[in-house]
C-alpha cells in the first residue's frame, strides 16, 4: 500500500557550530545534558496499513548509526534532523519525502571523542512505530561498549524520555550527541575508550514493545 507522508517537526535545541563535513570541527555539547534532535514523519489520515505481525513487536527499527553533528541555523536550533514539504525553514526547500541527516562514518578520531562536555558526533537513528496509544510514553536509551567477551562500556546515555507515542503509522528520528570516556555514563564511570571497533546499541521502547539497534564504528 502506498503511504502519504505528512511532516511534524519536534527539534530541541543544541548549543555550539562546526564544520559541514570532513569531521573537521565539533559542537560544544554537554554530552552529561543530551538533548534529543527529533523529527516525526507522520502518515496522512487515509487508510492504516494492515499490521503485518500483530504478534511481533510494534516498533520496528529502520535505520542505526553514529552521523556529523549539524551546524546551527539563525535561530540557534540544529540544523538537522529535519524533514522536506513543511514549516522547518531549514528543510523549508526540500520536497516532501526527503529527509536531512548528518553523514555517517565508520571511522572516528579517538583524540576529540573522549570529551565530557564537546560531542564528536551524534548517534541517529530511526525507527516506525505502529503502537496506537497516544498515551504511551517513548523511553530511548544509548550504550557504546567495547571488547567481546570482557566489555567496556564508554558512553551510556541512561534512560531518556522522548515524550509521548504520536500514534500507528509514524517514523520517528532521533539524534543524541555523544563522546566516550570515563565522563560519559550518566550513572556510574565509563571506561577508557581505546582505539578499535566500539559497539553502539539503541533500544527504543514504546509502552511494552520495543526496538533495538545496533551499530558498529571505529575509534583510532
Amino acid at each position: 500500500m502506498t503511504k502519504t507522508r505528512l511532516f511534524i517537526f519536534a527539534a530541541v535545541a543544541v548549543i555550539g557550530a562546526f564544520g559541514v563535513c570532513g569531521q573537521q570541527a565539533f559542537a560544544q555539547e554537554s554530552v552529561l545534558n543530551p538533548h534529543l534532535h527529533s523529527v516525526v514523519i507522520a502518515r496522512a489520515p487515509v487508510q492504516s496499513d494492515v499490521v503485518p505481525d500483530a504478534t511481533a513487536s510494534q516498533v520496528h527499527q529502520l535505520y542505526t548509526t553514529l552521523n556529523e553533528l549539524p551546524p546551527l541555523d539563525s535561530s540557534n536550533n540544529p540544523e538537522w534532523p529535519c524533514g522536506g514539504g513543511g514549516a522547518d525553514p531549514d528543510c523549508s526547500t526540500i520536497a516532501q519525502g526527503g529527509l536531512v541527516i548528518g553523514f555517517p562514518f565508520y571511522t572516528w578520531p579517538l583524540a576529540t571523542c573522549t570529551s565530557s562536555t564537546d560531542a564528536c558526533g551524534e548517534v541517529t537513528w530511526m525507527f516506525e512505530t505502529d503502537v496506537t496509544s497516544t498515551k504511551t510514553k517513548i523511553d530511548v536509551s544509548v550504550t557504546v561498549t567495547q571488547g567481546t567477551t570482557t566489555k567496556t562500556t564508554i558512553y551510556s546515555s541512561g534512560t531518556l524520555s522522548a515524550g509521548n507515542n504520536p500514534g500507528a503509522g509514524y517514523t520517528e528520528v532521533y539524534a543524541l550527541p555523544v563522546a566516550f570516556g570515563s565522563g560519559d555514563c550518566a550513572t556510574g564511570t565509563c571506561g577508557t575508550p581505546v582505539a578499535g571497533p566500539a559497539t553502539i546499541t539503541v533500544v527504543t521502547t514504546i509502552g511494552k514493545q520495543k526496538a533495538t539497534g545496533v551499530a558498529t564504528i571505529t575509534l583510532q
